[in-house]
């Protein structure tokens, strides 16, 4: 294999010839060590149609540029949205890509970001060539966070769909009781990805339900059509 640790010579050339090293861990990770998982082991990478689509655009200048990541049609991204948001959790970060934005767009300066949930080691392994930590956790139990550790906002993108369908009406309440006992009073919750038309089987008609039976407040940036909904509700205290 081609693994190169960051500790390697070369690549620490690199990351000090092209500072701050926050950005540059972006910009000149290496896919080659996306592709080095343990044998046996799940590999999404290894199977990924474009790996190299993980780490963003090559700009001309051969840096990696992350993506920004998308919204509905019309609505502005989380930091526009939620201006105030300095503590985040971005349940199912996947990749890291948010995170990989933001630091890149220089828009991480004044945030705290909390990243867990991913497919597998190699999903993983690309935060971790970022230089973001992330860290494995199940959506269905408590984190392992002091008392008095809350987040402004806590946002999922595109796993949502994972709790849909037959399991919704029980899975759905389970995971926002364990995002709501870590977000502070008139804190948000913003989750967007495909749904299921039927009311019973659809994570947005349950979660919606959950929000009213638990004092948040629908925001009116909220959407679905068919197959699809983005859910942003506020904590009210």
């Amino acid at each position: 294999n081609d693994y190169q640790s960051v500790d390697a010579v070369a690549r620490q050339s690199v990351f000090m010839a092209n500072p701050p090293v926050e950005k540059s861990r972006i910009w000149y990770a290496r896919l080659e060590n996306l592709r080095y998982c343990e044998k046996g082991k799940p590999d999404f990478m290894a199977t990924a149609l474009n790996a190299e689509g993980y780490l963003g655009f090559i700009r001309h200048s051969g840096r990696h540029s992350p993506s920004q990541p998308r919204m509905p049609k019309g609505v502005p991204d989380m930091h526009v949205l939620y201006p105030t948001a300095r503590r985040i959790l971005d349940a199912g970060a996947g990749t890291c890509d948010r995170q990989a934005w933001l630091t890149d767009a220089s828009i991480m300066k004044d945030r705290l970001l909390l990243n867990h949930g991913f497919y597998d080691c190699s999903m993983a392994r690309v935060c971790g060539e970022r230089g973001i930590p992330i860290m494995n956790w199940n959506w269905f139990v408590p984190l392992p966070l002091c008392e008095g550790c809350k987040f402004d906002l806590i946002m999922q993108a595109g796993g949502m769909h994972h709790i849909a369908g037959d399991q919704a009406q029980s899975a759905v309440p389970k995971v926002l009781k364990v995002w709501h006992s870590v977000l502070v009073c008139n804190g948000f919750m913003d989750l967007t990805d495909s749904d299921w038309k039927d009311a019973k089987m659809s994570w947005n008609s349950v979660a919606q339900k959950w929000a009213n039976e638990n004092r948040y407040k629908i925001l009116p940036h909220s959407s679905s059509r068919p197959g699809y909904a983005h859910l942003a509700m506020q904590r009210i205290c």
